[in-house]
């Protein structure tokens, strides 16, 4: 997944703890809004999946709008290290893990751990809510 998906999926997580169905049509009608072209709730979705590889500029902006941001927001957190990216999706899904080391992983290994964090969040997230992922 891209790193500018992670961070947009940070922001939404913090936006909206519980979730919102309608987060991707709200974000979807404000950058549509603000850069004076449809963007539609699918094209978020793709974003936050990780399937749009390059965002445009104007639609970056308007998400770093919309959540209040720095402009350069999302320059910023790609550059993070892969150590902190692992610190942040242990607290993005609120796991803990006893003995981590993950100075000891390689750059790839850590970044594979952070991506199953991820996922073992989302989950345990669909388990509680019912739900299948």
């Amino acid at each position: 997944m891209s790193q500018f998906a992670v961070e947009l999926n940070r922001l939404c997580d913090a936006k909206w703890p519980g979730g919102d169905r309608n987060a991707n049509g709200q974000m979807a009608e404000w950058v549509s809004q603000q850069i004076h072209r449809e963007v539609d709730r699918q094209y978020i979705w793709r974003i936050r999946k990780g399937r749009v590889y390059k965002v445009d500029a104007d639609v970056r902006d308007a998400l770093c709008t919309f959540f209040g941001v720095p402009a350069d927001h999302f320059s910023l957190a790609a550059r993070r290290t892969v150590g902190q990216e692992v610190e942040a999706a242990i607290a993005q899904t609120g796991l803990q893990v006893a003995g981590l080391r993950a100075d000891e992983l390689s750059a790839g290994g850590r970044s594979d751990l952070a991506r199953l964090l991820r996922e073992i969040g989302q989950v345990l997230e669909s388990e509680k809510n019912g739900t299948e992922s």
